[in-house]
């Protein structure tokens, strides 16, 4: 083919599904172009035509330097055309199967390019339905994109409504939105759902969406199901990685909802990454360390997975009835979580590198350590110290006062004398400190009691432990006793040492709990105030320390660049006072020094055996030392006009 209509046909430069696009020449205006030529077999086809026609009546429409620009549409021998801009460069998706490494800040620029050629689309009423990295160009050695193929673009208008309709649910399953795919009316919101898988791709090398047949890719795109994109990078500006995870939202009112929008998000991650502050602060520490553990957490328990998932593997190869298909898919699960726990390692040893705790942070997390751990063991021994004295003073008048009750009911005891029994254990049930008590007589029969139901009953106390210990002559058993912890003293009643019952006192341990809950709640705000008071001292004393250091670097690193004339404030009384001295008398020293080293030009002329008469249009050549290393100065004299009567 030589000629497309009045343009010179040079070669073809490629093949489509659709049409056929050549190189051409434009004799009228001397401009080399495209010509996007419908193929043959499609010709004849109204669906076709129709959306080719489309694209050039959406491109031709659009005028932006991101978009490529339609010139001219016309039809040689019934096949429709379209001339437009020859673009020189790569397809994105070219470059990606050529392992084309995208850097974070050219993913950034790329996004932004595409993101305000999409607003200024959808602002004129065209929704692209096919953003993908094969429909975006970017030119050689660079990241200046355009967007191309508008071949299946919607175009808002009240004609040819059912054509539209045969093309609702075109485009690349791969990058379509949730509603594009159900065949709903769709926006400008879809193509940045498109976009946010074309960012993925460029940061990750994968696609979101994987599935191995339609069904299942749609299904993951309807429930957004797909690694998350800081899972699989390392190094991910966290915001940058929130704007991606918003665009594969799957309500279309949740993502971005317009390219201004993503573009201003993008950008607001580009400024930070070039205007970074190299400070520190108390956050970003507290954030990196939470990195590293949390990457390190991850990368365990994907070790774990893996392991697992290899037994099963190994364990499903030997049995000899697994199905094909389920082998497969396990061993595809089994290098997939390989290839996670990779870039996971990749991951926290990216966190680690990046963790700087300065001074201020460990210091005072080291006297916080240091203080907390001290005033918790002394702590821990006066608290226990006290409890076995409170115990031991209680174990004490428990076990007297029920020898006492003993003492008192031996001879009533003798005498069967219950009435005397029954007065003395009413006047003890008023003392909140009996939980229970039992007086039994030789036989093991109860013959007075704070249960009035257990009298001249077999003594039955439910659920008393066997085991005892003695103390005092008296047996104690700790026990709880209907829902309350209590000592339980049994003393036997002798009259002349002979035994005539047993009596079974519990007393209550609520006090003891109480004043040792009490000593405990004291001890533990002691600590939490004395280790915020040493901490928060511990802080700033050292806040106060580093300020005079960060303002000595700044000042080495202004000197270091050129600026000699940057001092330090000496009115300090303090031992940084006196560095700050030493710093700019340095300065004032290594000022002289220069200057010593740059003597007048009158003087290097009249010293000088080797400068002539003849020298004075030549570049004098100064050398100086500086140190140990040497140093050229060039020095150009001002060009003055000549005499002509001098020549």
């Amino acid at each position: 083919m030589d000629s497309i209509g009045r343009y010179e046909v040079k070669e073809m430069l490629g093949s489509g599904a659709m049409a056929d696009v050549y190189l051409a020449f434009d004799p009228k205006i001397n401009r080399t172009l495209a010509i996007k030529l419908l193929k043959s077999e499609h010709a004849s086809n109204d669906e076709y035509r129709f959306r080719f026609l489309r694209e050039a009546s959406a491109a031709g429409n659009l005028v932006h330097p991101k978009i490529v620009t339609v010139y001219d549409v016309g039809e040689v021998d019934e096949h429709p055309y379209m001339a437009m801009e020859l673009l020189s460069g790569n397809s994105l998706e070219d470059l990606m199967e050529a392992n084309h490494e995208f850097s974070i800040p050219d993913v950034l620029e790329i996004g932004i390019q595409v993101a305000d050629a999409l607003h200024y689309s959808h602002s004129q009423g065209v929704v692209h339905r096919d953003i993908k990295p094969a429909n975006i160009v970017c030119a050689e050695g660079g990241t200046q994109v355009k967007i191309t193929d508008f071949g299946i673009a919607h175009v808002d208008d009240t004609h040819n409504s059912q054509q539209t309709q045969m093309g609702a649910i075109l485009g690349t399953p791969q990058y379509m939105a949730p509603e594009q795919l159900r065949g709903e009316k769709i926006d400008g919101r879809a193509d940045l759902f498109a976009t946010g898988i074309l960012l993925y791709q460029l940061l990750t090398h994968e696609k979101p969406f994987t599935g191995n047949t339609l069904a299942s890719l749609f299904l993951e795109i309807s429930n957004g199901n797909y690694v998350h994109i800081e899972h699989l990078v390392a190094d991910i500006p966290p915001r940058l990685a929130r704007i991606v995870s918003r665009l594969l939202q799957k309500k279309p009112g949740r993502r971005y909802q317009t390219g201004e929008e993503l573009s201003m998000a993008l950008q607001q991650v580009k400024q930070e990454l070039t205007t970074k502050d190299e400070s520190v602060t108390d956050s970003q520490v507290l954030m990196s360390i939470w990195s590293v553990a949390k990457s390190t957490i991850q990368t365990s328990f994907q070790w774990i997975w893996i392991s697992c998932s290899g037994a099963l593997l190994k364990l499903l190869q030997n049995i000899k009835m697994t199905p094909e298909d389920v082998l497969t898919d396990v061993d595809r699960h089994q290098r997939n979580s390989l290839k996670k726990h990779a870039v996971l390692k990749k991951r926290t040893a990216f966190h680690k590198s990046q963790v700087h705790i300065p001074f201020r942070v460990w210091g005072s997390v080291s006297m916080m350590l240091a203080v907390g751990f001290t005033l918790v063991i002394c702590s821990t021994v006066v608290y226990f110290s006290q409890l076995n004295t409170m115990r031991s003073f209680a174990l004490d008048s428990g076990s007297a006062l029920a020898k006492l009750i003993s003492i008192n009911s031996a001879e009533a005891m003798l005498g069967e004398d219950w009435i005397t029994i029954e007065t003395l254990i009413e006047d003890l049930k008023d003392n909140q400190e009996f939980s229970y008590i039992f007086i039994a007589d030789h036989k093991n029969t109860v013959r007075g009691s704070s249960e009035e139901t257990a009298v001249n009953l077999p003594i039955d106390i439910k659920g008393l432990p066997t085991a005892s210990t003695t103390y005092a002559e008296a047996e104690i058993r700790d026990w709880l006793y209907e829902g309350t912890q209590v000592f339980d003293f049994a003393v036997a009643i002798k009259f002349q040492q002979k035994s005539v019952g047993k009596i079974h006192i519990g007393l209550s341990q609520s006090h003891l709990a109480n004043a040792a809950n009490t000593t405990l709640w004291t001890m533990g705000l002691l600590i939490v105030i004395t280790v915020i008071s040493v901490v928060g001292m511990t802080y700033l004393l050292i806040s106060r320390i580093t300020k005079p250091i960060a303002l000595l670097q700044k000042a080495i690193k202004q000197t270091i660049a050129g600026h000699a004339d940057y001092t330090l404030d000496n009115t300090r009384n303090d031992e940084f006072g006196e560095v700050f001295k030493s710093f700019n008398a340095l300065l004032d020293k290594n000022e002289k020094t220069m200057q010593a080293l740059m003597p007048d030009a009158g003087e290097s002329e009249k010293d000088d055996p080797f400068l002539s008469e003849n020298d004075d249009d030549d570049k004098t050549v100064l050398m100086k030392v500086i140190g140990s290393e040497d140093e050229t100065l060039v020095m150009s004299p001002q060009p003055t006009e000549k005499n002509p009567e001098d020549s």
